[in-house]
């Protein structure tokens, strides 16, 4: 997916309801007593569960495209698509470039286990920094597909998406095994001792390890997934929502509007609530995805990634480029 520099002046607060707004791109979150400091768009932040979102980016560029957010100990880890990865604290908004000596700034991937920083870079393979991207090791030896897509870690291995299909590496060995060739593997959750793959035909499902893999349900693109309060939440290139809570034994399709010419983002949980993005803007539900709400209309941008850090929910931002029509809601 191309995408382009995200342009200030065509940001605009939408709202369904008074209570809805998002802050203007430029305006500053933190006013130190020398001035105000400059907010990057490229990151926004809710302490209010979606309701109004305020922009946290300070020293990211503006026009990043961010693909991952993802906590490292106290610090959060940011992914791009054109600078490559930060790290600091949002709360204070200030982030160190880290990865410079990467094979390049087009991050595909992200995961973060204990202390370790795993990152999948656009067609030049996996690699691994122990001590917060100061320096970093590649993982490609024997890899036989470096479009890396996603990354799990688990006891013992090591799990690698790729275009085509998924790898494990386990942890004394230098080989990778592909053991799964059905397609791409777009994204890896793991909880309760199984590990879930969304592919671009559907969803599979690993309960030893990642050794074996058998499918859930072959069925539709997914875009992305995520583990909520033990129910499987997926997105699907279609626009579709499909919830299971037993591992894909039965589903359900919630409805939910706009969602025309669309499809979901990220989903993720902060206290009661969840949230979801998608070409509209945010979506919210009470009710573990029953029923949603429409919060912020946005035409223009999309929430591409979430991360919740300490009730505030965080939205990594990226221009919308999806060559399909905007349905234009007033």
């Amino acid at each position: 997916m191309s995408c382009r520099a995200i342009a200030p002046a065509l940001f605009a607060a939408c709202s369904l309801s008074p209570q809805t707004n998002i802050s203007p791109f430029g305006q500053t979150l933190v006013q130190p007593e020398n001035g105000r400091v400059h907010q990057s768009p490229a990151l926004y932040r809710s302490a209010d569960f979606g309701l109004s979102w305020s922009p946290a980016g300070g020293n990211l560029p503006d026009d990043a495209n961010v693909q991952f957010l993802e906590q490292l100990g106290d610090q959060m880890v940011v992914a791009t698509e054109n600078y490559g990865l930060f790290i600091g604290q949002p709360e204070y908004a200030h982030w160190t470039r880290i990865g410079g000596h990467l094979p390049g700034s087009k991050i595909t991937a992200l995961h973060i286990s204990g202390d370790e920083l795993y990152a999948g870079v656009y067609e030049k393979g996996l690699f691994v920094s122990k001590d917060s991207g100061r320096t970093w090791a590649s993982l490609n030896h024997m890899l036989p597909d470096l479009s890396v897509r996603s990354i799990q870690r688990v006891e013992g291995a090591l799990l690698a998406g790729t275009n085509s299909g998924l790898f494990r590496k386990v942890d004394e060995e230098k080989r990778w095994a592909k053991v799964f060739d059905e397609g791409q593997v777009i994204a890896l959750n793991a909880r309760d001792g199984k590990i879930a793959g969304g592919t671009n035909h559907g969803l599979i499902l690993s309960d030893d390890g990642g050794r074996h893999w058998r499918w859930v349900e072959k069925a539709g693109a997914i875009h992305n997934f995520a583990i909520l309060s033990h129910n499987l939440v997926v997105l699907d290139i279609s626009g579709d929502i499909r919830l299971t809570e037993d591992w894909g034994k039965t589903w359900s399709l919630p409805r939910y509007y706009p969602r025309q010419y669309s499809y979901g983002y990220d989903v993720a949980q902060i206290g009661d609530y969840w949230l979801l993005s998608n070409n509209y803007g945010i979506h919210r539900s009470e009710d573990r995805g029953k029923h949603w709400e429409h919060l912020v209309l946005q035409e223009d941008f999309v929430f591409y990634d979430f991360a919740v850090r300490d009730q505030v929910i965080y939205a990594g931002m990226r221009a919308w480029k999806e060559r399909r029509p905007k349905i234009g809601i007033k």
